[in-house]
């Protein structure tokens, strides 16, 4: 009979120590989870401070202050130098609109509040801008203020919203007249007291509502501006080439298509491009829309280098044929024709979709 083989006992301790380097990866990873948990709310904590402490600023400061402040946030953030065609000035912030690009019958608006400044939606002006007033033929280039409107706002320095004193709108008339409605009221719903400052104006002219919500409750409450709606152009991108199309300079190519959510961005080549006409010529040229399809410039930007654009354009044409033999993705957020070396051989130019 052949003994039975017994096979050797694993000490269990080893089994143990095979398990503490899993324990002390998962202690680590526990920590240093509480760690970026703590370090996060500590963030949120420190925002939600400063938030708090600007909400209060905002509420105390007077329209002086609260301007030269939102000014300046609009002009680092969202690149916004002009003066404003309408403002809304209430406890939590101003809301301003702007003449930005070339579409003379709409108006953009922005907003400065305590968690910092905001691009709005487009908005249809609230009045029809008369054929017979010249319009700036660059509206997006600061020009000297109005002397109503510099007189409003100068009028409106020292005020604080304190008291019955819930709100102030101001709103520049065709003519360079200004309407300004204050909104006082302590119990039930603020009034509307209506003036027109400087020279000029019709008091029965339109006067909506300028705030992008409701700060505080009104009787009667006044119509609302329009609001535009924009267009995802990246989700149709054949659409953004209908758009450029009539816009192109004679006889140019497209080098560069970017086409976002947000806009789209255009570069030509196969011209000569200048600022004045005494500059040397640059052979590329740049164009911006935004998601209303609103050119940035009457003029094209001149440009040295195309950048990831193609050196040597293609028509319109050609380049919608391109795109018209990709298929789009779900959701897309980019349309993106180029020479980036990411996606083609730098000389040839390719739709990149995403």
């Amino acid at each position: 009979m052949v003994p039975r083989r017994h096979k050797p006992r694993r000490n269990p301790w080893l089994n143990l120590l095979a398990l503490i380097p899993v324990g002390l990866i998962a202690l680590f990873m526990f920590f240093e989870n509480r760690e970026e948990s703590a370090r996060y709310e500590e963030h949120t904590r420190e925002q939600a401070r400063q938030a708090a402490a600007e909400a209060q600023w905002l509420a105390q400061a007077d329209f002086g202050q609260a301007w030269s402040r939102c000014a300046e946030q609009l002009s680092s953030a969202l690149s916004i130098y002009q003066q404003p065609e309408a403002i809304a000035w209430h406890r939590g912030g101003i809301t301003a609109y702007f003449q930005q690009g070339i579409d003379q019958s709409s108006w953009r608006q922005a907003r400065c509040a305590a968690d910092g400044v905001s691009a709005g939606p487009r908005v249809r002006l609230p009045f029809a801008v008369p054929l017979l007033v010249e319009q700036p033929a660059e509206p997006d280039v600061d020009v000297a203020e109005d002397d109503s409107w510099a007189l409003a706002v100068a009028g409106l320095g020292a005020i604080r919203l304190e008291g019955d004193l819930l709100g102030v709108e101001l709103l520049r008339l065709p003519d360079g007249g200004v309407l300004r409605r204050d909104w006082r009221g302590l119990e039930g719903a603020a009034q509307a007291q209506l003036r027109l400052v400087g020279p000029g104006g019709d008091a029965d002219a339109p006067f909506p509502r300028l705030y992008a919500d409701s700060p505080f409750s009104m009787a009667p409450v006044p119509a609302a501006l329009e609001t535009l709606r924009g267009r995802n152009f990246a989700a149709e991108p054949l659409a953004a080439l209908d758009l450029i199309a009539p816009t192109l300079p004679p006889g140019s190519l497209i080098s560069e298509i970017s086409v976002r959510p947000e806009g789209i961005e255009v570069t030509v080549t196969g011209g000569e491009f200048r600022f004045d006409s005494g500059d040397p010529a640059a052979p590329y040229a740049e164009m911006d829309f935004d998601e209303y399809g609103v050119a940035e410039r009457s003029w094209w930007y001149p440009r040295q280098s195309p950048g990831f654009g193609c050196e040597q354009g293609r028509s319109l044409d050609q380049v919608r044929q391109m795109l018209g033999e990709r298929s789009l993705r779900a959701n897309p957020t980019l349309a993106w024709y180029s020479c980036s070396p990411a996606y083609s051989d730098k000389r040839s130019g390719v739709w990149h979709l995403r």
